[in-house]
């Protein structure tokens, strides 16, 4: 599992969301070899916040309300969370593209991830991630529920 390193600046808010990375393994029955794909949720929840003037209009009918999207089909979303690739040397979003994130009462599939830096002090990033919605029924209840 991955550690996740807080990395909040002062003044931060915003929902907590939980996300389920996949994890492909190879599996052998009856002579038959396969990959069985699983997604399982992190150890830690990730904190997001909604975009509200970064919306795309074109595919979004999104309207803002309390911090939370109504029926949106794309979102933005901007999160801190970040953890320390020690292969890299370097921070990265603890979200990648493919992850998907419990986050308002739905269940979104992070289709990009972008990088923004902010030059303070402590050079803060602040990471871009546009969610796509997912029906329910696409993702099994056993993991929605744990």
């Amino acid at each position: 599992m991955i550690k996740v390193e807080k990395r909040l600046p002062f003044g931060f808010r915003g929902d907590w969301g939980r996300v389920y990375k996949l994890y492909v393994f190879d599996e052998q029955k009856e002579n038959i070899k396969y990959q069985n794909n699983n997604y399982v949720q992190i150890e830690s929840d990730v904190q997001f916040k909604y975009l509200h003037n970064s919306v795309n209009k074109n595919i979004s009918i999104a309207q803002p309300k309390n911090n939370m999207p109504i029926g949106a089909e794309n979102i933005i979303v901007e999160t801190t969370d970040a953890y320390f690739n020690d292969r890299n040397k370097s921070f990265e979003c603890v979200v990648y593209q493919g992850d998907i994130v419990f986050l308002f009462g739905q269940f979104w599939l992070v289709e990009k991830v972008e990088e923004k830096n902010i030059y303070t002090p402590n050079k803060q990033s602040f990471y871009y991630c546009e969610l796509k919605k997912i029906l329910d029924g696409v993702v099994r209840r056993d993991y929605a529920e744990s």
